[in-house]
């Protein structure tokens, strides 16, 4: 028996030495706690990147930038469509405020009972949108509607861009059948849509400024010619079970703000 306790001592030791690196190791390897008030956590149209975070701007960090050396509230963001949404469930009941110009977002919060307080507080401005090949000519609706020209729409159907694109250019003269036989390329989004235009594989296409000016390259572009036609507006939706419901009304309000304003005319977006 003593001879068993003499061997037992030390494989005990060698246990609990093991248990006690291994705890160490666990504590050292877990992402540390977090520090101060919880952030905003933001759900945003792609297109909003360049305003919320301003990279390509030194010593600039954007509207959340500046909204944290106001306020001191810390701010996260996911960029992404509704169908990105609705394949995270994970992220519903994390998600203070939503920021998009998609109309269908207030309709899915609505149905889900979990739609709050809205405000707009910019709007995407519609422009016309050609290559450099055509640089010599004035765009114009004219210039998309010749029917040897290439264009890249957004989906006709599925999209604020596609449907205006559809009302401003079909007329008694000019049918959606028309229209149809010139497309070369249906984009789920209005980046898409630019892109191919900038790439020439498009000869011309109705984006929003703010795209326009993510895609200058190769590009030019002029407003559409009747000043009273607008885009959609850009809403900031807040969830009625936010979490950090008073943090994510400021945001909103200071969004729709003049702190905003600068930057969000910067990047192309019209201020409400």
């Amino acid at each position: 028996m003593k001879a068993l306790r003499i061997f037992a001592l030390p494989l005990i030791g060698l246990i609990l030495l093991g248990a006690l690196v291994y705890h160490i190791f666990q504590r050292e390897m877990a992402p540390p706690a977090p520090s101060g008030p919880p952030a905003v956590h933001i759900w945003a149209d792609t297109a909003l990147r360049l305003p919320l975070e301003s990279p390509d701007m030194e010593h600039e960090q954007g509207l959340l930038g500046r909204f944290l050396r106001r306020t001191g509230i810390q701010t996260r963001v996911t960029y992404g469509t509704l169908a990105d949404w609705e394949h995270n469930p994970d992220q519903h009941h994390l998600t203070d405020l939503v920021l998009t110009s998609n109309p269908a977002w207030r309709t899915w919060l609505t149905e889900a009972g979990r739609l709050g307080p809205e405000r707009a507080f910019a709007r995407h401005v519609p422009v016309l949108l050609i290559h450099e090949n055509y640089r010599e000519q004035a765009p114009s609706p004219t210039f998309l509607r010749d029917l040897d020209r290439r264009l890249s729409v957004g989906d006709l159907h599925g999209t604020v861009l596609g449907q205006l694109t559809v009302e401003l250019l079909t007329d008694d003269t000019y049918a959606v059948d028309d229209l149809q036989q010139q497309v070369r390329l249906v984009g789920s989004s209005a980046d898409e849509v630019a892109r191919a235009v900038e790439q020439d594989r498009a000869d011309a296409a109705l984006v929003w400024r703010d795209t326009a000016l993510r895609h200058a390259r190769r590009t030019t572009f002029v407003p559409w010619p009747d000043p009273d036609v607008t885009g959609p507006s850009v809403y900031a939706l807040r969830l009625d079970d936010s979490p950090q419901s008073d943090a994510a009304a400021q945001l909103a309000r200071f969004l729709a703000g003049p702190a905003a304003h600068s930057l969000l005319r910067a990047y192309g977006f019209e201020t409400l």
